[in-house]
C-alpha cells in the first residue's frame, strides 16, 4: 500500500471518530491554549512564555487546517455539484493505481481531492470553497452577516461581521509565523504576547463563523457543523471584533 494511501486511511479514521468537525476545532484550539493559559498570573521567563506562544501558533494552524479539510471532505461527499466542480478545478490526472484504490475502497475521490490540496496554505483555503460560494472563499466570509445567540442572564443576540476588521491579515501573519517555527529554528520565538494572542481570537472566531456560513449556505442549519451557534461567541478566546 503506498504512503499516500496509508495517509489518507488515516485520515478518515481520524476524521470518523470525531463527531462534530466544529466541536473538534474548537477542542484543537484549547489544547493550542493550555501551555500559554498555564501560565496565566505566574513569572515565567521570557523564553518559556516564548515556547508557550510559539505553541498556540503552531497548534492553532493544526486546528484550521484540520476544520478546512474535513469540511472540504464532507461537502464533496454531501454535494454532487461541488463534488464535480472541485474535481474539475483539481489539476493532475488519475491513474490507474488510484483508479483501483477508489474501487477497492482502500481510498476515496473525496479523499484523494482533498489530499491534491494543501491546507496549510490560505490562499488554497481560500480557492477550494470557491464551488460552494461561488467566489473566493474569504470574500464569502467577510460579507456574511452572524445572529449570535449568547445564553445568560437576560440572554442577549449579537450581530456579527468581519467586514472591516484585520482578520485575513491576523490570519496570514499566523500562517506565516506557523512556517517559519517549523522550518527555521534559527528565527527567534515569538516575544509579542498581545499580537500573538490577537491572531489566536481570530482564528477561532474565523473559523467557528466560517462552519456557521457553511451551513447556512447548505441550508442546513448546524446539521453540518453539529455544533449550536452560541457556541460562535461563547467559546471564542475573545470577541476583538465589533458587534451590535
Amino acid at each position: 500500500m503506498s504512503e499516500e494511501i496509508s495517509r489518507q486511511i488515516e485520515l478518515r479514521s481520524d476524521r470518523e471518530s470525531v463527531s462534530s468537525y466544529i466541536v473538534g476545532f474548537l477542542r484543537a484550539s484549547k489544547h493550542a491554549a493550555l501551555p500559554h493559559q498555564s501560565l496565566v498570573g505566574q513569572s515565567p521567563s521570557s523564553e518559556l512564555m516564548s515556547c508557550a506562544l510559539a505553541h498556540l501558533q503552531v497548534f492553532t494552524v493544526r486546528a484550521l487546517e484540520t476544520f478546512f479539510r474535513d469540511c472540504f471532505v464532507l461537502l464533496c461527499k454531501r454535494d454532487a455539484c461541488f463534488l464535480h466542480m472541485a474535481t474539475e478545478a483539481t489539476k493532475g490526472k488519475l491513474d490507474y493505481v488510484a483508479l483501483s484504490n477508489f474501487i477497492s475502497g482502500k481510498a476515496s475521490l473525496e479523499e484523494h481531492l482533498a489530499a491534491q490540496r494543501n491546507f496549510q496554505n490560505l490562499d488554497v483555503v481560500n480557492l477550494a470553497f470557491e464551488p460552494l460560494f461561488g467566489r473566493p472563499t474569504f470574500d464569502a466570509l467577510n460579507d456574511a452577516s452572524f445572529s449570535v445567540f449568547i445564553p445568560g442572564d437576560p440572554p442577549r443576540m449579537l450581530e456579527l461581521s468581519l467586514k472591516e476588521q484585520p482578520w485575513k491579515a491576523q490570519l496570514y501573519g499566523l500562517f506565516g509565523a506557523r512556517h517559519e517555527i517549523i522550518h527555521n529554528s534559527n528565527r527567534a520565538l515569538p516575544s509579542d504576547q498581545t499580537a500573538v494572542l490577537a491572531q489566536a481570537d481570530t482564528a477561532i472566531l474565523v473559523g467557528q463563523l466560517f462552519g456557521c456560513h457553511l451551513a447556512s449556505t447548505l441550508r442546513v442549519g448546524t446539521i453540518v457543523t453539529e455544533a449550536p451557534l452560541w457556541m460562535v461567541a461563547l467559546m471564542s478566546l475573545s470577541l476583538a471584533i465589533n458587534a451590535t
